[in-house]
């Protein structure tokens, strides 16, 4: 954990001495995209490779669509309450 922290703490130093190099900063942009999308890449093939994670792939997205479903039916179905209390309360005064 220790590296974690040297890690970040000198990523912070350079970060400053370097923010004024137009050319050095979008260089670090580009290579950090580039960093997400292979760790993202990884990540994936890591997935892939662990079989209880394919094996219940099918019924975990299926969970998953129905909680998302939930959620936006939920904020929907509580925000039409709580709108029209505070806008009625504006066109009564």
């Amino acid at each position: 954990m220790l590296k974690v922290f040297i890690f970040l703490f000198a990523g912070i130093i350079t970060g400053f001495l370097l923010r004024e190099k137009k050319r050095v900063v979008a260089f670090f942009e580009k290579a950090l995209m580039f960093s997400v999308f292979l760790l993202l890449f990884f990540f994936g093939a890591e997935a892939g490779l662990n079989e209880k994670v394919t094996s219940t792939f099918f019924s975990s997205g299926i969970n998953g669509i129905l909680i998302s479903v939930g959620a936006v039916l939920g904020s929907i179905l509580f925000s039409i309450p709580v709108y029209f209390f505070i806008f009625k309360k504006k066109e009564a005064e």
